[in-house]
């Protein structure tokens, strides 16, 4: 009897440690969706934005994302209705106010509070904005931001070094030149962006992921970003064993070396001593002889 006593909780521990590598695994899978989040985003004209990026982020862990529509709508299929962030997020924009959101201090997501938020409970479903005729809508505004930042390599700045700014959707390349101290500034629209840095005789870096952020809401003060950027000086390819130059210098000698063969074995079959003519003038002197 004492020892079924045991093993009772330490059967439920282990049918509770079961169920949990499943749960998580629907919810990485979007399949655990007991909640959806529902609203518009337009711009500051009121028009509505699709293609914008909206996730929300929730205590649990996992995120889930969605896209506005033509009509700026967006539909995000979460788990838990508390502890919830959202972010919204397209390159150009910055969101400057949500309805049932506060801004959060250095972050970029914002906090969703849920209570006294209209609930559809046949659908599950959370409205946090209203529509955009009724300018209740998440608003968006177009922005820039800069960054900035030096290209380095071993030996000190690298001058006159490229940089630039690639976006992961399809836009604009953003280019910048480093200066005699090797740093750089770029301004471009927000968003998020593959940096990368080549100069001659360097290697061009690997592209790094970055975001620019723009202005925080009512401060007209660009943001800026540091990004530093380091290279390597490029490295002559090898060949036999040597590397590019120590080559062709080799290669230069092996050359020499059969120009004069070949001299030497015509002038051995000319019986003399062989030399190129540049000019030969043998026709007009004879001419000039039987002349006379």
């Amino acid at each position: 009897m004492r020892h079924a006593l045991l093993l009772a909780p330490v059967a439920v521990l282990l049918l509770a440690l079961s169920v949990m590598p499943a749960a998580s695994a629907h919810a990485d899978e979007g399949d655990s969706a007991n909640y959806y989040i529902e609203g518009y985003v337009s711009d500051t004209g009121w028009k509505p934005m699709g293609g914008v990026t909206v996730t929300v982020y929730t205590w649990i862990g996992p995120f889930t994302s969605g896209v506005t529509n033509a009509d700026g709508f967006f539909s995000v299929g979460v788990g838990v209705n508390t502890g919830l962030e959202i972010d919204f997020s397209v390159r150009g924009y910055t969101v400057i106010a949500c309805p049932n959101a506060t801004f959060r201090q250095d972050s970029e997501r914002l906090a969703l509070s849920l209570s006294g938020v209209a609930y559809n409970n046949a659908t599950h479903t959370y409205t946090v904005t209203g529509t955009i005729g009724d300018r209740r809508s998440a608003i968006m505004t177009a922005t820039e931001g800069t960054i900035e930042g030096s290209v380095m390599f071993s030996g000190g700045p690298v001058k006159n070094a490229a940089v630039s700014l690639i976006p992961t959707d399809v836009g604009e390349i953003y280019t910048g030149h480093t200066d005699n101290d090797g740093k750089y500034r770029i301004r471009c629209p927000t968003g998020i962006y593959a940096l990368t840095a080549g100069g001659q005789g360097f290697n061009t870096s690997e592209r790094a992921v970055v975001t620019v952020t723009g202005t925080e809401p009512g401060d007209n003060t660009p943001a800026l970003q540091q990004a530093p950027i380091t290279l390597e000086k490029t490295e002559l390819r090898k060949y036999l064993g040597m590397d590019a130059a120590h080559a062709l210098m080799l290669a230069g000698v092996m050359v020499g070396v059969l120009l004069a063969a070949v001299a030497w074995h015509l002038s051995k079959r000319s019986g003399g001593t062989f030399y190129f003519e540049l000019f030969d003038d043998s026709e007009e002197g004879g001419e000039g002889d039987s002349g006379s």
